[in-house]
């Protein structure tokens, strides 16, 4: 028989054996938890890289406005600068050429690194090129002075489409906010309302509201940013489909537009309010799903979705320490499945086979996972 002295001398055991797991650093962090492999080292770069893949799984890295071209395994094979050294954004179609604007040009380059084409657009602002189903280039573009068109300056708006292979202009239209759907239908915003045409520009619906912007869901559907035009800067996402039937809309919430962003996931999204620091996932009824807060410190948090994976990562607040960030893998449930700190470590990105990326101290990439 177990006397009353056995018992409290097995409860004091227990418990500090739970208290010692709970304290131990190993068991503590999530950060132990990350196996990184070196991947690639450039000793030149100078600024912290942007890293993108394309579908041959080969990584390039975007740093000081010049692109460079790594093999899969980890050699670096060319590098491409344009006059200006300003490439902002990178694109790439299915045979894995790339396109990439850089101030007034669009360049159009295979991935062995010779140019295609380069085209002019006579404008300052121009927004990330995309392809289409149809394997066409579109971007949006505003003007400036150097403009040969007499309607020009900023309040010039136009999307371009160019074709892909010889870098032509295909057409011109004074709607910056539109989109082709995967239905090969047009979707564009126009005096707040948002409009679906087909290619040859009949009208299929209009839908009435204060949209300011216009995004591609993962479905047959369009995610919208609706204004309160009595309260400012009061907004809420309206979710519709291809066919003009709204799937749902969001509560509405506070936020500056150029302060909260808006993250596609698989059967939800993601919006990122900068300025209260928090996460709120929905889905795409237009529920909440859960909501996170930025870590203790940390501030300018952007989110990124690699293979269905949601991915943050936060800068520190403090302008000693403003090189270091941290990148943490979120899980459905909007917890911390993982976080991954360092000087200057970038946004991930994921090949096809799964490997995910990411630049650490300038000059390096790593596998982590």
């Amino acid at each position: 028989m177990m006397t009353n002295k056995n018992h409290i001398t097995i409860l004091i055991s227990t418990t500090f054996i739970i208290m010692l797991l709970i304290l131990l650093p190993g068991q503590k962090s999530a950060e132990a938890r990350v196996i990184e492999t070196p991947f690639y080292t450039n000793s030149k770069w100078l600024n912290e890289p942007v890293i993108y893949t394309d579908p041959s799984g080969n990584v390039y890295a975007n740093e000081s406005g010049d692109l460079e071209a790594i093999s899969w395994a980890g050699k670096k094979k060319w590098r491409y600068a344009t006059p200006y050294r300003e490439i902002s954004n990178v694109t790439f179609d299915k045979a894995g050429n790339i396109y990439a604007d850089s101030w007034y040009f669009i360049h159009s380059i295979t991935n062995t690194g010779k140019v295609r084409w380069v085209y002019n657009h006579h404008r300052e602002g121009i927004s990330k090129p995309i392809i289409t189903n149809a394997g066409n280039v579109l971007f949006s573009e505003t003007g400036n002075g150097n403009d040969p068109d007499p309607d020009n300056w900023y309040s010039d708006y136009k999307t371009v489409t160019l074709n892909s292979t010889t870098g032509k202009k295909i057409s011109e239209t004074a709607k910056i906010n539109q989109i082709e759907g995967k239905d090969n239908n047009y979707y564009k915003l126009d005096n707040g309302k948002i409009e679906s045409t087909t290619k040859a520009g009949k009208i299929r619906w209009t839908y009435p509201g204060k949209f300011s912007e216009i995004t591609q869901g993962r479905g047959n559907n369009l995610l919208l940013r609706e204004e309160n035009i009595n309260k400012r800067h009061y907004f809420r996402i309206v979710n519709i489909g291809y066919d003009g039937k709204v799937i749902g809309k969001t509560p509405e919430m506070y936020g500056i537009e150029v302060n909260t962003f808006l993250t596609v996931g698989a059967g939800t999204f993601f919006i990122n309010n900068q300025e209260n620091k928090m996460i709120t996932s929905y889905f795409n009824n237009g529920k909440k799903k859960w909501h996170k807060g930025y870590s203790p410190g940390y501030m300018e948090g952007l989110l990124t979705v690699q293979n269905n994976q949601l991915y943050l990562r936060e800068q520190r607040q403090d302008h000693k320490y403003y090189k270091y960030k941290k990148l943490s893998l979120i899980d459905s449930y909007g917890k911390t499945k993982w976080s991954y700190s360092g000087n200057n470590v970038t946004l991930p990105v994921a090949d096809s086979k799964g490997n995910v990326y990411v630049g650490r101290d300038i000059t390096k990439i790593f596998k982590v996972k």
